[in-house]
């Protein structure tokens, strides 16, 4: 069920981030988010492919499905992270996580992925991946907490998850206007 907010009861980062590492089997493989890691390798592939249109068609291929392999895996396991995030408190701290630190550990992670499979002029496309993973670490966080993307017990199938993306990117892209204007944007909207 997709709500404004279906998050469980909020937690502490701390306590949260000490979980994790308490239990890493259990939040980055039993509950490996495999709707994360399709959404990621779906959206970050192309990127690779299309900023090595410069290269070799061989190469910029080769970008690419090496960004789809690794994107799919290490999304999985960023999906579960944020997905056991996503109502920790305090938020600035869980936001610095979230939209800084993890993007930061995947672009560094990626470096070593893609110089060691093909070692070429990618500094633009790991800026792309930097701006793209805050980005959508930032909707995956978003998303989880209105109850999609989830691969929990509280999940709904990949079907009605897909169904529900488009208000729910309305709603990730309405977030930042509406918090700064708040209901003067949306009396301007209906009127």
């Amino acid at each position: 069920m997709i709500t404004e907010s279906s998050a469980p009861p909020s937690t502490t980062l701390h306590g949260a981030l000490v979980d994790i590492l308490r239990n890493p089997g259990q939040h980055l493989l039993r509950e490996w988010n495999w709707k994360a890691a399709l959404f990621s390798a779906a959206l970050r592939a192309p990127i690779f492919f299309i900023s090595d249109h410069h290269a070799a068609a061989g190469q910029a291929l080769g970008a690419m499905l090496t960004e789809a392999v690794f994107a799919a895996g290490l999304g999985g396991f960023l999906g579960s992270i944020i997905q056991r995030l996503r109502d920790a408190r305090p938020l600035w701290a869980t936001a610095l996580i979230m939209l800084v630190a993890i993007p930061a550990a995947l672009v560094g992670v990626q470096y070593v992925v893609h110089t060691w499979v093909s070692p070429q002029k990618i500094r633009g496309s790991l800026v792309a991946s930097f701006l793209l993973a805050a980005l959508s670490t930032g909707f995956n966080w978003f998303a989880m907490e209105q109850g999609a993307i989830l691969t929990d017990g509280q999940a709904d199938s990949l079907g009605a998850d897909l169904q529900h993306i488009p208000l729910i990117i309305y709603r990730f892209l309405m977030a930042g206007p509406r918090a700064l204007f708040g209901n003067r944007l949306n009396s301007s909207i209906v009127e």
